[in-house]
């Protein structure tokens, strides 16, 4: 004769909140309802007042569901601007890095890398100096016409800027640290249009 099964051997697994959480909703609404319905000694609504209690609710609802909506939105909205910061900054190393590959020389690739971080950080100092400049002298500019001058003005303000301090700084290179330093043979030849010291 067998014996039967053990009640210990496979137990009931418990159950967790969201599995049996399908019974306090109808529980909820029971409650509701009753206690909506058990209030008779409250007066009638007058046919005057105009408020509905479901239209508050529609409302609240809908406004909760644009302010989720917007919140998704400006998330997304910096996500993306985010992204797009790290994609340019890629696409300028990358471009500095062709160039070092296509002239041979490392200083070529650093010299384009700092000309793009130029013109690229001088862009916003241009639109800001030409909202600036409508606000003072109310020139008939709107906002977006300000936004892409100003940034096409700063854009080659920055590179004219970045050129002009490349050329200061090979000067100044050449003319006091090479000779005080030099750093190999042939390497850093004098210019001819520098005078000698």
């Amino acid at each position: 004769m067998s014996q039967p099964p053990l009640l210990t051997e496979n137990p009931k697994p418990k159950l967790t909140w969201y599995q049996h959480a399908w019974i306090g909703w109808p529980i909820a609404i029971l409650f509701f309802s009753v206690a909506a319905y058990g209030q008779s000694g409250v007066e009638p609504i007058s046919p005057d007042n105009d408020f509905a209690p479901g239209l508050l609710l529609g409302a609240l609802i809908v406004f909760a569901l644009i302010f989720v909506l917007v919140g998704i939105g400006i998330v997304l909205a910096a996500l993306f601007v985010v992204l797009t910061g790290i994609l340019a900054g890629l696409g300028m190393i990358s471009t500095a890095g062709i160039v070092a590959l296509l002239r041979r020389r490392f200083s070529s690739g650093v010299r384009a890398l700092y000309y793009q971080i130029c013109m690229v950080a001088a862009m916003p100092c241009g639109a800001g100096v030409l909202g600036l400049a409508r606000m003072i002298f109310s020139i008939p500019f709107r906002g977006r016409d300000i936004l892409i001058f100003g940034s096409i003005a700063g854009g080659f303000g920055g590179l004219l800027l970045a050129i002009v301090f490349d050329r200061l700084g090979t000067i100044a290179w050449r003319r006091y640290v090479a000779p005080r330093f030099p750093l190999g043979g042939g390497m850093m030849r004098r210019s001819p249009l520098l005078p000698t010291a």
